[in-house]
């Protein structure tokens, strides 16, 4: 009434008074216009009100039916097996709001600033434990069986829950080098068990500097 409605009634006597011989005699519109257009407007202000509401709830209960996964990937460990670039990275996965689900259909993926993608072929796990030497030998990294997502992500992850864990892919045609000079990123996908809906975690390629030197790596790790 304060705002769009009274410039409204404002225009209306000014432009009426002009063009209507008996909008020219009120001084002011009547009581019973001016209650009218209050009651419509209390009443749509009530309903503006109830609709912004109505939609907060409606999207809350939406994001706590359907799980919202995010999370951030950290180590980024890559190598040569048989020839072909093997990538392992590690991360933590959490379920901010979204009611207890699992993961499952894991992915990676080499994604390029311009668009071209290149998507990886998951070995099959080994039995032992993974170690993987930065250059030189002096240090290495070990990738725990218990702790691959694929596996451990199969059980519900609770509401407000975290889970660390690792994954691994094997890229046929990929060039190492490229994806570190023109800074590719790496995308880890995978679906929820509620909704099947997809779920990303992303991180760009970072210094070259962690590698995986082939005698390190179990003969068992073969593609498929």
């Amino acid at each position: 009434m304060s705002g769009l409605v009274g410039l409204l009634i404002g225009i209306f006597l000014r432009i009426g008074r002009r063009m209507s011989a008996s909008i020219k005699k009120w001084i002011d519109i009547p009581d019973w216009v001016f209650i009218c257009i209050g009651l419509i407007c209390l009443f749509w202000a009530g309903y503006a009100a109830w609709q912004d509401k109505n939609l907060e709830l409606t999207t809350l209960q939406a994001r706590l039916k359907s799980p919202e996964f995010s999370g951030h990937l950290s180590t980024i460990s890559s190598g040569l097996v048989n020839g072909s670039p093997i990538i392992m990275v590690d991360g933590v996965l959490t379920n901010p709001v979204g009611p207890p689900s699992a993961a499952i259909n894991w992915t990676m993926i080499v994604e390029f600033p311009d668009g071209r993608t290149i998507i990886g072929g998951t070995p099959f796990l080994s039995l032992n434990d993974i170690q993987s030497r930065i250059r030189g030998g002096k240090v290495s990294l070990v990738w725990k069986v218990v702790d691959y997502w694929p596996t451990k992500s199969a059980s519900p992850i609770p509401s407000g829950g975290s889970l660390y864990g690792w994954f691994w892919s094997i890229f046929i045609g990929l060039d190492l080098n490229e994806a570190y000079d023109k800074k590719a990123s790496i995308v880890i996908e995978f679906e929820d068990v509620i909704t099947n809906k997809k779920h990303q975690l992303r991180r760009p390629f970072g210094p070259k500097g962690i590698h995986l030197p082939p005698g390190n790596v179990p003969h068992k790790m073969n593609t498929f």
